[in-house]
Order: C-alpha cells, then structure tokens, then sequence
C-alpha cells in the first residue's frame, strides 16, 4: 500500500515540471479582453495598447493617432458575452458589444466586437480586432521580436 502511494505521489511530482500546452485559461483570456475594454471606457487609449501583441502595437497607436481619438473617443458601455478558445489552443475569441460616440457628436452606436487573442510568451495578447471604433485588421500571426517585453506582471 505505501508502495503505491509512494509510487503515485512520484509520478505526480515528475510530471508538475511538464510546460502546458495548449495556451492559458479562457479567465486569462477574458481578463486580457476586459482590461483592454477597461482602458478603452476610460479614454486611456495608450494603456490599452498594451494589451495588443508587439508586432501589432504601433499599427493600432497609428490608428488611434489617424482617428485623433485621444480625447474624442468616448465608450459607455461593453459587455462580454462569449469567451471561446480555438481548436489549435493556441488562440481565443472575446465577444461582446460595445457601445460607443466620438465627440463632439453625442450620436451613440451600439455594435458587436470579436477580440481575437493569441497565446505568445506565456501571455494572452490581442492580435486582430473585428466591429468597434479602432478595428485593427486581421494579418497573420508571426513570431514576435519582443516577446519578453510583452505585459509587466501583475
């Protein structure tokens, strides 16, 4: 009996050390998606770009510059409805609505978002954004170059 015991409590600790594989957990996925969402409601479009991968960072603050929504873009509401990981594991979707207006007009427009996420480095990254005010368009996913300078830690 200790035998097996003994037996089973190895196997276990030998396999703890084994990387996942798979990418991380959709509340991981979903956490990214929401901090995103946060920064956008609050106007901080710069913080928001940290949620977005490397390679795709200066695109989607190029677009933020080419709308000048700095100060303009106005969100007042999301809601996240579905959080789905692709069959490669490797990537998820975030969908929602967002509604949303750019001053100095008040006319408010209520549409539906995909944030499409990849797992990089050990992190959920946004990789490509369909519907909302700054859609950032879908481009294949290559290596990234600054892999490690990815998100701080929190």
């Amino acid at each position: 009996m200790r035998l097996g015991l003994v037996f089973v409590l190895l196997a276990s600790l030998s396999c703890s050390h084994l990387p996942t594989t798979g990418g991380g957990s959709l509340d991981d996925a979903q956490r990214i998606a929401d901090d995103f969402l946060h920064q956008l409601r609050w106007s901080n479009l710069r913080a928001a770009s940290s949620s977005v991968r490397g390679a795709r960072r200066k695109e989607f603050q190029a677009l933020v510059d080419e709308k000048k929504f700095d100060d303009h873009l106005k969100v007042t509401e999301y809601e996240v409805k579905e959080v789905e990981r692709e069959p490669n594991g490797l990537n998820a979707v975030v969908t929602g609505e967002l509604t949303w207006y750019v001053e100095p007009s008040v006319t408010l427009t209520k549409e539906k978002f995909h944030i499409h996420l990849a797992w990089l480095s050990g992190s959920w990254l946004i990789s490509w954004i369909e519907g909302g005010p700054l859609p950032l368009p879908e481009t294949p996913l290559e290596p990234e170059p600054d892999a490690g300078a990815a998100l701080p830690a929190r």
